[in-house]
């Protein structure tokens, strides 16, 4: 097999938290590019609600034989990430205010 272990990796005093949230959600190594990024970006935004965890995000993408992809905090494609998650969480709200009404009206009542 011509592949490494070595598939996600957190630094600094986020890194218990992101490495939860990539063990929670599944993560694994063959997972598609576009899926670790963005798993890689919400880590990082799960993370930062915590002591000494910043706001700045720079994303490093590793594949053998390919250039790699670096994502700094002050780039384009940060702010686009940054929108998409924006979006997601706001959609995730509207569901689980759904589901809240569900709950009541067909679990509690």
């Amino acid at each position: 097999m011509d592949r490494s272990d070595f598939y996600k990796y957190s630094i600094g005093s986020g890194y218990p938290f992101s490495e939860f949230f990539f063990d929670q959600e599944h993560y694994d190594y063959e997972c598609s590019l576009e899926e670790g990024l963005y798993f890689a970006f919400r880590a990082k935004k799960a993370a930062e609600p915590h002591v000494g965890v910043g706001k700045a995000t720079d994303l490093f993408i590793i594949n053998k034989g390919e250039k790699p992809i670096i994502i700094t905090t002050k780039s384009d494609k940060i702010k686009l990430l940054d929108s998409y998650y924006t979006i997601d969480k706001e959609n995730s709200q509207k569901f689980r205010n759904g589901l809240y009404g569900k709950i009541k009206e067909e679990i509690i009542k």
